[in-house]
């Protein structure tokens, strides 16, 4: 990764006599951040881990030759870290081009360094290093600082849900809400069915294993037409995100033709809590013609795990509707919000809509190249939200 400039100064902030300098994070850093992240938030935070704090500055696409990593810090005198800010580098296809997107992660000033602009200054230099600077999921305190600098809403994740088994979805949700009538996910109304459509008859053949690399390289500029903006999935890509996950094994449903060529790719993680399991579908990219049989399939693999439940989180209209198809309901309405999207520990769901919002920086961009909302492709496994 490339730098304009490392070396920012030292710089006073307020009648602080505090020296703070801002530059670019190197890969030799690595040790302090860890120590900087068990101190500034506790030390079973993910980012202490070394193996997945490289997985995801390090070894991450356009990161893994330079001996930069893609996070600003600020630091005293002493060399202490005091501040942070990361962002995940990835490609975007946005109307038939690609661009430079920077994925924000983890803005973070030392408790006894708050208010006194750190922050601000960390924010403007990584924001000045990307075409299009992306963040979702906010805080109360975060989420107006973005419009205040420019930033505009571009998308917001719909979460889905289908309950496999009540029983299980039942005993994980009183285990959050004990106050909550949770015996009411058993209500047959809320289990999924089979839809009120047929399935079309398809000449797809679906597999259940890592994609052929040469097939999808080839299939990939394909796909992507399908959609007005989304991240560019790479081989690289590919590989780093889900292959080479330090910790999480990743389970891959692959659409084939009769020609041997890839129509589409599901990509699902199954988490446990105590002796229950959820699957996610974190990603999915196809051909229309694959959407049902990749979506039929990933339920039955995920009826095969007994899980007691399957979820995704998506912006793209065509997949919104063919979930909806199968059965699948508003995963953040009552009382299908009381199966948890976080089992790492379980903990209760955020009804705040910020949550799941996403937002972007546009002045880099040309006018009007931002293609309708309904044709904006995210996914879960895009920007921080499922690193763990």
């Amino acid at each position: 990764m490339q730098r304009k400039r490392d070396f920012v100064g030292y710089i006073t902030m307020g009648k602080s006599t505090d020296n703070l300098r801002i530059r670019w994070a190197e890969k030799t850093d690595l040790m302090k951040l860890q120590k900087f992240f068990s101190r500034e938030y506790n030390p079973r935070h993910i980012f202490t881990n070394k193996k997945h704090l490289k997985w995801y500055f390090a070894d991450s696409p356009g990161s893994e030759n330079s001996k930069f990593l893609p996070a600003v810090i600020a630091e005293d005198s002493s060399k202490k870290f005091v501040g942070f800010l990361g962002a995940l580098p990835v490609d975007m296809w946005i109307a038939g081009k690609k661009y430079k997107c920077g994925w924000y992660a983890n803005w973070l000033t030392a408790k006894e360094m708050r208010g006194r602009g750190i922050g601000m200054k960390i924010f403007h230099k990584m924001t000045n290093n990307y075409e299009l600077p992306l963040a979702v999921s906010f805080s109360n305190v975060a989420y107006p600082i973005y419009p205040k600098n420019g930033w505009e809403k571009i998308s917001q994740y719909t979460r889905l849900l289908a309950i496999l088994d009540p029983q299980k979805a039942v005993s994980i949700a009183q285990a959050i809400y004990p106050k909550k009538n949770a015996d009411i996910l058993k209500n047959h109304n809320f289990l999924l069915t089979k839809g009120n459509f047929k399935i079309p008859v398809s000449q797809l053949k679906i597999v259940w294993g890592i994609p052929q690399r040469n097939a999808w390289i080839k299939a990939w500029p394909v796909i992507k037409q399908r959609f007005g903006m989304t991240t560019d999935r790479s081989w690289q890509y590919i590989s780093w995100r889900f292959l080479k996950h330090p910790f999480l094994k990743y389970h891959f449903a692959t659409a084939y033709d009769l020609s041997g060529n890839i129509s589409g790719l599901a990509v699902i993680r199954v988490e446990k809590a105590n002796s229950v399991s959820i699957a996610r579908v974190v990603d999915i990219i196809s051909l229309p013609q694959a959407d049902y049989s990749l979506i039929k399939s990933v339920l039955d693999f995920a009826k095969k795990e007994k899980c007691a439940a399957i979820d995704t989180y998506l912006t793209f209209a065509g997949y919104i509707r063919a979930f909806k198809k199968f059965g699948f309901r508003n995963g953040r309405a009552w009382p299908l919000y009381l199966v948890p999207e976080l089992f790492n520990p379980p903990a209760p769901y955020s009804l705040n809509p910020i949550r799941w919002a996403m937002l972007a920086k546009l002045d880099k961009l040309p006018k009007n190249v931002m293609p309708p909302w309904e044709e904006r492709h995210f996914v879960k496994a895009n920007g921080d939200r499922d690193r763990a």
